[in-house]
């Protein structure tokens, strides 16, 4: 299995990146990009050793008179250990968001996304099934771009990687720490789910991806 995750991964990230262009822009304030972990089997152990990745995705929402359009690349480090704990493998990851986005019209601007430091637990359970908890923190960050507030992320995954097949489901729920900004902007908590399903043909793995996103209710009156 770890061996196909090795596989899975490389062409995954691919895959994301290349299907992430049809996708349409998300209405939800997450601090997780919406879709980001499309294409990767989070669910499964990552082969030991440290990783350098990158994911990128290109967005436009229309916003008359003018589309409104975005570009978040995510460089990556992973570091799938030797140890275990509770009969997982431990990772540790640490994700540096760069944004750059041109509001109906405008010319582009861009900048840094806040830093997320990681650690995730992953259980291989057989048969080409793996699970996965993740715990990670956005850090606090003077940034115009995606969200500033600190918040906790945290992330359960499952995978099925055997047979040629990828499938994943990783559900990602955001507890914002401080829900409004020094500027005033209200960041609520939030819940994604990105969603894969593919198949390998030769050199090739191809299949649909989707992702939804949802805001969760805050006390602030009047508040969608």
């Amino acid at each position: 299995m770890k061996h196909r995750a090795a596989v899975i991964a490389r062409l995954g990230l691919a895959l994301s990146c290349a299907l992430g262009l049809g996708s349409g822009a998300a209405q939800a304030g997450s601090a997780a990009q919406p879709g980001q972990t499309i294409g990767v089997p989070f669910g499964a152990p990552f082969p030991k050793g440290f990783y350098a990745v990158n994911l990128s995705s290109f967005g436009v929402r229309e916003t008359s008179p003018l589309d409104s359009e975005s570009n978040v690349n995510l460089p990556t480090l992973l570091w799938a250990t030797p140890f275990s704990f509770l009969g997982a493998q431990v990772q540790f990851v640490f994700v540096a968001p760069i944004a750059a986005s041109s509001v109906r019209g405008a010319p582009y601007n861009s900048g840094w996304g806040q830093p997320l430091l990681a650690g995730q637990l992953a259980w291989d359970l057989g048969d080409g099934v793996g699970v996965s908890y993740l715990l990670g923190g956005y850090l606090p960050w003077d940034t115009r771009f995606l969200t500033q507030s600190p918040s906790l992320s945290h992330r359960f995954a499952i995978t099925y990687a055997a047979n040629d097949w990828a499938i994943t489901s990783n559900l990602l729920y955001g507890h914002i720490l401080e829900p409004r900004s020094p500027n005033g902007v209200l960041y609520p908590d939030y819940l994604n789910l990105d969603l894969t399903l593919t198949k390998k043909f030769g050199k090739w793995q191809v299949g649909p991806v989707a992702f939804g996103s949802v805001d969760l209710k805050t006390d602030v009156v009047g508040y969608r």
